[in-house]
This record gives C-alpha cells, sequence and structure tokens, in this order.
C-alpha cells in the first residue's frame, strides 16, 4: 500500500479506499498487516494488467490526477562544484553553431602576414611583431580574426557554392606602454557565403544572432537591431544586435566588396567579443514555472510591412509576449495572453509590393486557469488584426 501511495505522490490515500477501488474494478483483494493481494480478473490479465504499476495506473485513474497535488522534488544538497562561465560558455556556442546552424569551426594561426594586418583596420595603432617567427611571412600577431577566415573561404569557394566557417580565438591588440602585456581578447567571428539573394541571407543572419542572444536568456521583445559603423562591412548592409541601453553588441553583415573583389561573390560576416557574450548573457535570469495544465492554441498571420521594418517591430504593435506568465501560472490566474510568438519566414519578390516584405508569424494562446472556447480566441484574434492594421500594415 505504501508503495501505491509513493508511486502516486498522496500520501493520504486511506487503505480502505485503495481497496475498495480495486474492488469495484472487478479485483479480489486481501489485506493482511498493510500487505496487498490482488486477484485480478482474466479478461484484464492479458495485455492490460500485468505488473504493480499497472495497479498504480488504474487506482489514480479513478482518484483523477487533479486530486493530486504536485510537489517540487528532493534533490541532495552538494557542494557546487567550480563553474568556469568563460568555458561552458564556448563549449555552448561551439555545439550550438555546429548543430543548429551547420557552421564547421576552423582554427587558424595567431600569427600572421603584414598585409593581412591591413585588412581590418579597426585596431591600426600599432603592431605585435615576432622576435622568431617561424616563417617569413607571418611576422607578427593577428589584430583580427577576418583575414584568416576570408583565406579560408578563398580556400574552399572553388569546390563549395555555401560554406559556413566560424572561429573562437584570440586577437592580440597591443596596448600604449611597451612595458605592458598586450590585451588579449577572445572573439568569436563566422563567416559564410550563400547562393540565396543578398537581402535573404542578411535577413537569415540576423535571424540567426537573434537566436543565439535567445538561447543565451535574453528576451525578445529586448534585442534591438542598431546602425554601426564598421568600415570591414558594406555601409549598406551593416548592423549590430544586442540590447538598446547596453554597449556589448554582435556586429554583422555583407564583407565591404573590396575585400572580396577576388571571390566575385557576396561574403557575410559575425564578429563579437567573448567577455560581451559574457555580459548579455547575465542580464537577464530565466524564469521558472508550473507546467500549464490546460492546452493552449495558436494561429498563423502573413503581414505585408516596410521591408526595413524588424520582427521586433512587428512583436510590439502586436503587443508583445506576456510578461507575467510566471504569475499566471503559479496563480492559476483566469487570463487569455500571449504565450510566444514566432518567426516563420519573410518573402520579398513578385506579388509584394517594392520596398515591402510579407512576414509570417505564428502566435501561441494560452489561459492558465482553462481550455481556451472558440470565442475567445476569435476575439484574440481580432484584436491582433486590429493592432496591425491601425500600425498601417495589412494582412495577406
Amino acid at each position: 500500500l505504501d508503495y501505491i501511495r509513493t508511486r502516486l505522490g498522496k500520501d493520504d490515500l486511506p487503505d480502505e479506499e485503495i481497496k475498495a477501488i480495486l474492488e469495484r474494478l472487478g479485483m479480489h483483494t486481501s489485506l493482511t498487516n498493510g500487505n496487498l493481494q490482488i486477484q485480478v480478473p482474466t479478461w484484464r490479465s492479458v495485455f492490460d494488467i500485468s505488473i504493480a504499476e499497472d495497479i498504480v495506473e488504474e487506482i489514480g485513474r479513478v482518484i483523477g490526477y487533479g486530486t493530486i497535488t504536485a510537489r517540487p522534488l528532493l534533490v541532495a544538497n552538494d557542494m557546487p562544484r567550480f563553474q568556469n562561465r568563460e568555458r561552458e560558455l564556448e563549449h555552448f556556442l561551439r555545439d550550438l553553431l555546429v548543430q543548429s546552424y551547420h557552421f564547421q569551426e576552423v582554427y587558424n594561426y595567431s600569427f600572421t602576414s603584414e598585409e593581412n594586418l591591413q585588412v581590418d583596420a579597426r585596431h591600426s595603432s600599432g603592431e605585435i611583431r615576432l622576435e622568431n617567427a617561424i616563417a617569413s611571412d607571418l611576422p607578427v600577431m593577428r589584430r583580427s580574426l577576418l583575414p584568416g577566415l576570408l583565406q579560408n573561404i578563398r580556400e574552399n569557394y572553388r569546390e563549395y557554392d555555401d560554406i559556413r566557417f566560424f572561429e573562437l580565438g584570440r586577437i592580440y591588440l597591443p596596448l600604449d606602454s611597451k612595458d605592458k602585456l598586450p590585451n588579449e581578447p577572445v572573439v568569436l567571428a563566422g563567416i559564410f557565403t550563400s547562393s540565396q539573394n543578398e537581402s535573404t541571407a542578411l535577413n537569415n543572419l540576423k535571424n540567426m544572432l537573434a537566436g543565439i542572444l535567445l538561447r543565451l536568456g535574453l528576451k525578445l521583445p529586448a534585442v534591438k537591431i542598431s546602425k554601426d559603423q564598421s568600415e570591414i562591412l558594406h555601409p549598406g548592409r551593416r548592423a549590430a544586435i544586442g540590447i538598446d541601453e547596453q554597449k556589448e553588441k554582435i556586429i554583422f553583415g555583407q564583407v565591404h566588396p573590396s575585400l572580396t573583389e577576388d571571390l566575385g561573390c557576396s561574403v557575410y560576416y559575425f564578429e563579437v567579443l567573448l567577455s560581451d557574450l559574457m555580459v548579455l548573457s547575465s542580464l537577464q535570469l530565466p524564469d521558472y514555472h508550473p507546467l500549464f495544465k490546460f492546452p493552449g492554441t495558436e494561429f498563423d498571420l502573413t503581414v505585408t510591412l516596410d521591408k526595413t521594418a524588424t520582427f521586433t517591430e512587428l512583436m510590439e504593435i502586436i503587443g508583445g509576449i506576456e510578461q507575467e506568465i510566471p504569475v499566471l501560472a503559479k496563480e492559476k490566474r483566469d487570463k487569455t495572453f500571449i504565450q510566444n510568438i514566432f518567426y516563420l519566414g519573410s518573402y520579398e519578390g513578385e506579388q509584394i509590393e517594392l520596398g515591402k516584405k510579407a512576414v509570417s508569424l505564428r502566435i501561441f494562446l494560452r489561459n492558465a486557469a482553462r481550455t481556451l472556447e472558440s470565442d475567445e480566441i476569435k476575439k484574440m484574434q481580432e484584436k491582433v488584426i486590429e493592432k496591425i492594421k491601425k500600425a498601417g500594415f495589412s494582412l495577406r
């Protein structure tokens, strides 16, 4: 009997009630000194009730799983191990880029040629020269990952159209004083070519970087696109992504055409200091709440909006994701809300007005206290559509 109560998580279930339930289900029971013997009828003993867990399931079904109070699991309070957050972030980024975004990691020499130093002139205050260079054409330490990644593209582009490389490594920036060691920040940089048109490739890159920030714990309404002035990128196709009030950003865009003339194709690039990602990942703590008991529902929309408008702007027009989801879940409050908004894709071309784009999204609705009814789902849809039209956008 204690076994049944433990498996169900219902310690207050009386012995006699367990016995009565089983007898109502056609089973013969015998209770002796807290031990329950059960004889299962023949019509249920084959492929139905054959192990102890089947008995537990039958009792749970009769009393109703809603009568069982959810309780947090008890875990051992062991001494936490030492955490190297920087190393864990490196492993996380490697796994994410390889498994989710199909990049390949490369390792390039930390020393480079003087010509490569001129490729990226953002850190042109000086150079670190080697006294015993391993090769005459590699006499200095690199100040950027871009030249090495461009060389990786050159060496592979003739064989493959779509190439995706990333590198996670140090760059070496000399300080004003020769008596001080150089600054050696760890940088994450990625580069790729694409058979897609430039607009689609840049949009996919932006969505990928937004996805990385979301996986780091940031919430989508906080992630914004801003201007960037990096000279290594095309003046009309460069930007930064991050949080408005934070200086830590990921720069991205199309590599400046002057650096890729010999390739004859468009090359796309992103770069961020690992220390900046550490800061961004610590800004917002994840929210935890009980699992929702009642199912939600979803509906899709396709909105035609200005080509320069961002998905974040569209989310703000709709009203965004409910900010008090943990509170609603814990209190089981009777309120219908938008739990999530998913980006499905965008399209530019035929049947779309010049300077416009069609963006498809999926909106997920939920109520923590009950199942949604068709009338209120329709009202929520109409409310969202009204906000979109009021902002001057149209539906397809």
